[in-house]
């Protein structure tokens, strides 16, 4: 039963495919926002896989097509194709928040830029900034422009916060970085073990090899292919070749999977590499448990999810120094920062094999996650932004 006395919220996503970072907050967001006292939530996303389960933590939901800013532009087509958006998206959203008198919106990533521009009259809007949009000059522009609409900001790294206050002159953010629950869902062994056969990936976990994850969609701006360059260099100087998991998305860029795969192919490479797919994320936090390392090799990036999850699960990192990551990652302390060339990945693959650095690493990191990057104290936080703007 509807509470007259509650807030009434609206939350906006971006994507609700299965996997994916930005669609985890999204959720983290919903459930907290859902669970407090004071407000009633609304939700506004795509539909797609997990649709359902946003829906559930709704009073009240609406869908509208896909579709935003591309976070690196490739062409004129991608600019295009984002003002076409417009009139897709316009009348579904002003049909939903029609009649609706809303105490706040939040929308969950700042490339949303046509529903904060159907809502920025009607109330008062927090946006988060979680990836670093290319090329510099379409940041600047979607920067003013929202700096003109939105009333508040959360960056998900001090990287992010620093570069919109010098692009806007507004000091209305804050820096929350991504981050995750203190207790975590996992599955039970059996249904986990059933997953893992049906994946073909049972037998291959219990080896005894080092074993590294990379989490992400495969596609261009998450640069897989800097990791298989690595293996490649690994094998040509002779070097034990280490399990690599990709687990992400295969089919937001098929062409980009298939040039992966025939990679692997012509480099006899592909016995030690294996694509599980998108996964649960109950099912995600057991599998991850299972690795030494991850890699994460974005060339472009805001705070990934994935180090938070990483970090807490006492994995060792190795990453690209992009976006925020190197707010909180100290090379060869509690990760190691590596140039974007296969060679330094190589070179840090192998130093992570060294059981006692390896060790010390993620010690150092998973006191990283306790001090910066605990979910419920940035709810806290939010919390306070929120009744002020109320």
């Amino acid at each position: 039963m509807k509470n007259e006395n509650k807030k009434k919220i609206l939350l906006i996503g971006h994507s609700s495919q299965l996997a994916g970072g930005g669609e985890d907050e999204y959720e983290r967001l919903l459930k907290y926002f859902s669970e407090h006292k004071d407000y009633e939530v609304h939700g506004l996303f795509p539909e797609g896989p997990r649709a359902a389960v946003f829906a559930r933590y709704c009073y009240r939901f609406g869908y509208y097509p896909c579709g935003f800013f591309p976070v690196t532009c490739t062409g004129m087509f991608d600019y295009l194709n984002f003002f076409r958006l417009y009139f897709i998206q316009k009348k579904p959203i002003n049909d939903f928040i029609k009649a609706q008198n809303y105490d706040l919106c939040i929308i969950n990533v700042v490339v949303l830029i046509w529903p904060a521009f159907f809502l920025w009259r009607k109330t008062k809007i927090i946006t988060f900034i979680r990836e670093t949009i290319e090329p510099e000059i379409f940041r600047k522009v979607i920067y003013k422009f929202l700096n003109r609409i939105v009333s508040f900001f959360i960056a998900v790294s001090k990287t992010n916060k620093e570069d919109f206050v010098s692009i806007t002159g507004n000091n209305d953010i804050e820096v929350l970085y991504s981050a995750i629950e203190d207790k975590l869902k996992l599955t039970d062994d059996k249904e986990f073990y059933e997953v893992t056969v049906e994946k073909g990936i049972d037998k291959i976990l219990t080896e005894d090899r080092f074993k590294i994850v990379n989490v992400g969609a495969l596609y261009d701006r998450k640069n897989q292919f800097l990791i298989l360059n690595s293996l490649k260099v690994l094998k040509d100087r002779g070097e034990k070749i280490p399990y690599v998991f990709f687990i992400g998305d295969t089919k937001l860029d098929p062409k980009y999977y298939k040039s992966m795969v025939g990679f692997l192919e012509k480099e006899n490479l592909n016995s030690f590499c294996f694509f599980p797919g998108p996964v649960e994320k109950k099912f995600y936090y057991n599998l991850l448990i299972l690795f030494k390392a991850i890699i994460i090799s974005s060339k472009s990036e805001g705070f990934p999810l994935v180090l938070a999850e990483a970090l807490k699960l006492k994995l060792s990192i190795i990453s690209t120094d992009t976006g925020g990551i190197a707010d909180v990652i100290i090379n060869n302390t509690n990760g190691i920062i590596i140039k974007n060339n296969e060679n330094s990945l190589a070179e840090a693959i192998l130093k992570m094999q060294d059981t006692g650095f390896s060790a010390k690493i993620s010690a150092s990191g998973f006191e990283t996650y306790k001090n910066l990057l605990s979910f419920e104290n940035n709810m806290k936080k939010l919390n306070i932004i929120c009744n002020e703007l109320i």
